[in-house]
């Protein structure tokens, strides 16, 4: 994957997240550590949500908004 493509793709991707030790879970997206609660990784996914729609090509936008 080229550094243009990257930029282009990664923000509409799906996080997954690694648990590592001591107990948290890295981010595979944008390497961020999150805490051991399910709403840590909620609040996480959405963030890379909201920042994917602020970013998406004109293209890509929700028409709704």
């Amino acid at each position: 994957m080229t550094d243009t493509t990257a930029s282009h793709e990664l923000p509409w991707a799906t996080p997954t997240y690694e648990r590592r030790n001591p107990p948290c879970y890295v981010c595979s997206i944008c390497g961020g550590l999150t805490g051991t609660q399910t709403a840590d990784i909620y609040r996480h996914t959405e963030w890379h949500a909201a920042l994917a729609a602020l970013l998406a090509p004109e293209g890509r936008r929700d028409p709704s908004r």
